[in-house]
C-alpha cells in the first residue's frame, strides 16, 4: 500500500500544480472525522506502543471542508505524528471552534520533534527530513506539502510548532464558510 500511496500523493501534488484540484465543501462532523481515523490508526499506534488520543469539545460547530479532503488531512497529520513517535510516547488529536465560528484541529505528538530549519524543509515537496532517527520511517515527502495546499484550497491555514526531543505539534485551521474558495 506504500506504493500506492505514494503514487497517489504524486497525483495530487501534479492536481495541485496544475490547479486542477478542486475541492467541494460541505457541513462535516469533525467527530465523525476522529472515528474513522481513530478506526483506522489505532492498530497502527497500538502495534508501536502509542497512546492514540482523539479529543473533541462539547457543542463542536460542524467544520465547512471537503469531507474526502478532510479526511485525508487528519490521517496524514495523525499517521506522521505516530511514525516519528518513540515506543512508549503519546499523539494527541483534539478540535476546539475558533472565535469566528471556525475548527481548529491540533495534532500534538510527543515525538522526535524538528528545528526551524527543519519543519521548512518538511514543508517542501520531497522534503524529508533525514536524521539518526528518521532512517527507517517511509515515505516520500509530500504529505506535509499536499496537507498545506489542501488547506490553503480551503481558505486554511497549517502551522506547526516543534522542539527537538519534545514533539511536535501540527495545528490546521478550516475558517467558517464565508471564507472557502472554490
Amino acid at each position: 500500500t506504500t506504493l500506492f500511496r505514494s503514487i497517489n500523493e504524486i497525483l495530487d501534488v501534479a492536481r495541485i500544480e496544475a490547479g486542477q484540484l478542486t475541492i467541494a465543501p460541505q457541513y462535516i462532523d469533525i467527530g465523525d472525522v476522529f472515528k474513522e481515523c481513530a478506526a483506522m490508526l489505532a492498530p497502527r499506534a497500538k502495534a508501536n506502543n502509542i497512546a492514540l488520543t482523539f479529543i473533541e469539545t462539547p457543542d463542536m460547530p460542524p467544520a465547512f471542508a471537503d469531507g474526502l479532503r478532510i479526511k485525508q488531512i487528519v490521517l496524514n497529520l495523525t499517521e506522521n505524528a505516530i511514525k516519528f513517535t518513540n515506543s512508549g510516547g503519546s499523539v494527541r488529536v483534539m478540535a476546539d471552534a475558533t472565535d469566528d465560528g471556525g475548527v481548529s484541529v491540533r495534532i500534538s505528538d510527543t515525538g522526535i520533534g524538528m528545528t526551524g530549519p527543519q519543519i521548512t524543509k518538511a514543508l517542501e515537496r520531497f522534503g524529508q527530513v533525514r536524521g539518526d532517527h528518521t532512517v527507517t520511517r517511509e515515505g516520500v515527502g509530500l504529505g506535509l506539502a499536499i496537507c498545506k495546499s489542501l488547506m490553503e484550497l480551503h481558505g486554511g491555514t497549517l502551522d506547526i510548532d516543534s522542539v527537538p526531543d519534545e514533539g511536535t505539534t501540527v495545528s490546521i485551521v478550516f475558517p467558517p464558510r464565508g471564507s472557502v474558495q472554490r
